[in-house]
C-alpha cells in the first residue's frame, strides 16, 4: 500500500500539471487506484488495532466504530470519483 500511495502522490500532481484531454491512461490508472484504496478500506474494517491502553481490539464492532470515527470520511473522500461526478473529464468542458 505504501508503494501505491507514493505512486498516487507522484502521478496525480503530474497529471494535474500536464493535463491532456486525449489521454486515456491516467483515468484508467485513477480508477484502478480507487479500487485498490476501496479494497484497503474493506480490509481496515477487519484489522485489529491497539487502543490507547495498548489493549488489542479485535471485535468487528469496535474496529468499525473506531474506523468510522477516525479515518473513514477521509478515505471515502479520497476515493470519491469527483472527476466523473462533476464531469471534469468531458472534452466539451475543456478549453485550450
Amino acid at each position: 500500500m505504501t508503494f501505491i500511495l507514493i505512486f498516487a502522490c507522484i502521478i496525480t500532481p503530474y497529471y494535474v500539471a500536464f493535463y491532456d484531454p486525449d489521454d486515456e491512461v491516467y483515468p484508467t490508472i485513477s480508477v484502478l487506484l480507487d479500487i485498490v484504496f476501496g479494497v484497503d478500506m474493506l480490509v481496515y474494517f477487519s484489522s485489529a488495532y491497539y487502543d490507547k491502553d495498548f489493549k488489542i481490539r479485535d471485535k468487528r464492532l469496535d474496529i468499525a466504530i473506531d474506523y468510522l470515527r477516525t479515518w473513514f470520511i477521509t478515505d471515502l473522500l479520497a476515493i470519491f470519483p469527483f472527476e466523473e461526478f462533476f464531469g471534469l473529464h468531458d472534452k466539451e468542458n475543456m478549453t485550450e
